[in-house]
Order: structure tokens, then C-alpha cells, then sequence
């Protein structure tokens, strides 16, 4: 039988599945609810409400519920770092952690998952305990791409490729070989919503 997932649970929706899916297996589970970040909807599996920094507070939590392995899952945004309030452990580790941020997003994600891992516990994908439910490469929805979207969409992928190696962001948009959008800080949907309000003839249209 798998060991008890920790669950450190941030917004959205992928929290709430990686649960269902522990519950539908029978696997127990402990949620760490991050404050400002995780949702309500949380709150029918066991669990805690914690602050970001209080890292011995969720170590403690977490070896006191006996689980084995973590998994981070949902959206938190990068902190101001001067003004969290970390507990005795989290000060101890914040010089460290906000280095590791001042190197990228990816950094400072490993930073995170070995303190994890220093304190003996296994580290899980979201994408490995959902299984099949992450979807398939390829065409989504009833549209196929044309030769011109094709070429698009891989203008599109190399500007947000190069974009996350610098620490932009992990997004693109691209019509008819113009770059209209790169994600930064404010996230997808904010990118997005930027695109929808363009023009429609800078845009373009699947019609």
C-alpha cells in the first residue's frame, strides 16, 4: 500500500484532484491548506491551515501524521520575502531559499523540494499520482491546426522556451509569425486576457 501523502496544497484545481484521487484509492492523505492560496473546498480531507513560513510548523505536522511523501500541488505566487513571518526552522532556512529564488522559479522549486527530502520524505508529481488524467500531446478540442498555426504554434513554443530559461515566464502567443503576448509575473490568465482585448485583425480568429 503507498504511504501517506502529505499534500501541500495551494489555489486551484489540482489540489482537489490529487485528493480524489488519494481518497479513490484508499490512500490517506494529509492536506497542508496554505493561507491566502488554497481553497476552502479543502477542508473535507484532514488537514492544517498554515502560513508559507512556517516550515517546522508543517515538518512537524506532517511527521506527527506519519506520511511518507509529499506532493505540492496548486498556485502560490512568489512572496515578498521581507514581509513573511517565518517560525524558528523557516528563519534558519529563508537565506537559502530566498538565494535560490534569486537564481529562478526552478531553483528555488528544488531549494523547496529538498528541505523536503533532508527531513526523509519522498517527493511525488502531481502528474505521476493523477495517472492518465493529464492529457495526451496533440491537437486539443475539434480544430485542427493548418500548416500556418503549425508554424505559429512552434515560433510560439521556442519564444516561451527561451522565455522560461531566462525566468520570464512559461508562455507565448504568436498569429501569423507576430509574437502578441509573453507571459511575465502576472501569470496566463492575466497574458491571455491582454491577447482577448487586441484587435481582432492582430489577433486573428479560428472562423
Amino acid at each position: 500500500m503507498s504511504v501517506k501523502l502529505g499534500l501541500i496544497a495551494g489555489g486551484g484545481d489540482l489540489p482537489q484532484a490529487v485528493a480524489q484521487r488519494c481518497e479513490a484509492e484508499g490512500r490517506a492523505v494529509y492536506v497542508v491548506r496554505l493561507d491566502g492560496f488554497a481553497g476552502p473546498h479543502l477542508a473535507r480531507w484532514p488537514g492544517d491551515d498554515f502560513g508559507m513560513a512556517q516550515i517546522g510548523a508543517i515538518l512537524k505536522a506532517l511527521k506527527a501524521q506519519k506520511c511518507g511523501a509529499v506532493c505540492l500541488a496548486g498556485i502560490v505566487s512568489r512572496p515578498d520575502f521581507k514581509t513573511l513571518k517565518p517560525d524558528f526552522k523557516g528563519a534558519t532556512l529563508l537565506p537559502g531559499i530566498v538565494a535560490a529564488a534569486a537564481k529562478g522559479d526552478d531553483a528555488l522549486l528544488r531549494k523547496i523540494l529538498s528541505v523536503f527530502e533532508a527531513e526523509g520524505f519522498a517527493v511525488e508529481g502531481a502528474d505521476d499520482i493523477l495517472g492518465g488524467e493529464t492529457l495526451a500531446p496533440g491537437a486539443l478540442g475539434a480544430l485542427t491546426p493548418t500548416p500556418e498555426q503549425l508554424s505559429d504554434l512552434k515560433k510560439a513554443l521556442h519564444v516561451a522556451e527561451r522565455s522560461g530559461e531566462l525566468d520570464i515566464g512559461q508562455g507565448a502567443v504568436v498569429c501569423d509569425g507576430l509574437v502578441l503576448a509573453v507571459e511575465a509575473q502576472e501569470g496566463t490568465d492575466a497574458m491571455l486576457g491582454r491577447v482577448a482585448n487586441l484587435p481582432a485583425d492582430l489577433r486573428g480568429s479560428t472562423a
